[in-house]
């Protein structure tokens, strides 16, 4: 009997334990708070799914309506990456040299550096 008591005790720590992850996962994911949130929300999933012709049009229709949000950097950034894995390097370039001169000190200049260096490493 005690054996079945501890076997059941176990089954339900068991099962508490992955109701709680479940709910703590829940709690950790935010939904976008407002349509520009939910229009970048949809350029970056666009990106991650490897969709990069509805990221470069997504972002484009973004940039057009949000100029100067903080968010804007980052689409331009998904573009520019989507450019260049589709191989336009001239567009992936120009906006790569955007991004650095308008954000030079910050981690989005860092990471367009980066990838005129590697525009420029493919071209040799």
């Amino acid at each position: 009997m005690k054996q079945w008591c501890a076997i059941i005790g176990i089954i339900f720590l068991i099962t508490g334990m992955f109701g709680c992850a479940s709910r703590v996962e829940k709690r950790l994911y935010h939904e976008p708070m407002n349509t520009i949130q939910r229009e970048f929300y949809d350029v970056q999933v666009m990106y991650e799914s490897r969709k990069l012709k509805e990221t470069i049009e997504l972002g484009e229709a973004f940039i057009a309506k949000y100029q100067r949000d903080i968010l804007t950097v980052a689409v331009k950034y998904y573009i520019a990456i989507s450019y260049q894995k589709i191989g336009r390097k001239d567009k992936a370039e120009m906006l790569f040299q955007d991004i650095k001169r308008t954000n030079p000190e910050d981690d989005w200049g860092k990471l367009a550096t980066v990838g005129l260096a590697e525009l420029k490493e493919s071209r040799t």
